[in-house]
């Protein structure tokens, strides 16, 4: 990534994070049991201290999972609402089922305080290191 970012070019990035020690709980293995692909999570320290040894200028690395919440729970509500007024299809059932039953598992397992949504803002330096 940082070799294809042109001098003082942004990456930004949002993702899961770890932040909680424990990984054997109930919440945390049927979270990872939902997810549709492997989680490889790592803490913010060390996202930041691989962005910077590579030569990133990081400049952002923040918990946003407050926000997340909330916006995933509003729009789960603003949904079931759109349904009380339209015809549902019923044979989206399933994907909808599993789909809000994964945002569930996200949502415990963030309320537990086992993994956080953060943002990252790194930047190539705008010119070459000297040499």
């Amino acid at each position: 990534m940082f070799d294809a970012l042109r001098l003082g070019g942004h990456f930004l990035f949002k993702d899961y994070f770890s932040i909680g020690a424990r990984r054997d709980t109930p919440a945390f293995q049927e979270w990872l049991k939902l997810e549709p692909g492997p989680v490889n999570l790592t803490t913010p320290d060390e996202i930041k201290t691989a962005l910077q040894s590579t030569g990133f200028d990081v400049r952002i690395v923040e918990d946003i999972s407050n926000e997340m919440r909330h916006l995933a729970t509003m729009g789960w509500a603003k949904f079931a609402e759109t349904l009380r007024h339209k015809n549902f299809d019923r044979r989206l059932g399933a994907a909808l089922t599993y789909e809000l039953a994964l945002w569930l598992a996200r949502l415990r397992v963030m309320e537990e305080g086992e993994i956080g949504v953060f943002r990252v803002h790194a930047m190539k330096p705008s010119s070459k290191p000297a040499r």
